[in-house]
């Protein structure tokens, strides 16, 4: 094994431990932590690198597996923060001691199926930035999946879901691809759809050129 490739590992290992330990802190103060918090956790020069890339919804799965919580109940709804979320209803909730004398079983929170929709990916899809030859597969699938949209709207969560990697990732890739010139895209947070820009419709075009005067507090050529 190269040099390079076990400091890949070895970096990888850190990252993973860091990852756990930052998980693990905010689900032990899940009662005095705000999303306000969480912003700013994703800001600090010492950790920021590694909360930016774990998701609201990856939280809010820890803790219900945490609490020991039936995850059907909280599918299709949204929390508001890993601090409050939703009231199990009667008689579903199971505690560890239940569970090891065959009580209720519970079923994974996560699979690949999800494709991580939120700053992480599922397990097993992470695409890993640091092979080129990876990431540009990466992009290509992401460029030929919005392209063949043929002008049609596309949320970043169905690119997550289609091509995997993390929501971030999805975003860099798609940030790219308007620098490019090849996409636009409108709207805010959730409600953002990105569109090949060669065969995005009229009123998108102005849309996404006024948005983006708004932006930059000029005028968008």
């Amino acid at each position: 094994m190269s040099i390079a490739a076990i400091e890949t590992s070895i970096d990888e290992a850190l990252h993973a431990q860091a990852r756990g330990l930052v998980v693990h802190t905010l689900l032990t103060k899940a009662g005095d932590v705000s999303l306000t918090d969480l912003v700013k956790l994703t800001e600090s020069e010492k950790y920021g690198d590694v909360a930016q890339q774990i998701s609201l919804q990856e939280l809010i799965d820890a803790y219900v597996e945490k609490e020991g919580l039936v995850p059907e109940q909280y599918e299709g709804k949204t929390a508001s923060s890993p601090s409050k979320p939703a009231a199990p209803a009667k008689g579903k909730k199971t505690s560890k001691k239940g569970a090891k004398k065959g009580g209720t079983k519970r079923r994974p929170t996560s699979s690949a199926s999800k494709g991580g929709g939120g700053g992480t990916a599922a397990p097993g899809r992470e695409v890993n930035f640091r092979d080129p030859d990876e990431k540009q597969r990466y992009y290509s699938q992401i460029e030929g999946l919005v392209r063949d949209r043929e002008g049609e709207p596309i949320s970043s969560s169905e690119i997550v879901d289609a091509c995997g990697g993390s929501s971030n990732q999805a975003r860099e890739i798609l940030r790219q691809l308007e620098q490019e010139g090849k996409a636009i895209y409108t709207g805010k947070a959730r409600a953002t759809r990105y569109y090949w820009k060669a065969q995005a419709k009229p009123e998108i075009l102005a849309q996404y050129e006024k948005e983006q005067a708004t932006l930059t507090g000029g005028s968008s050529s």
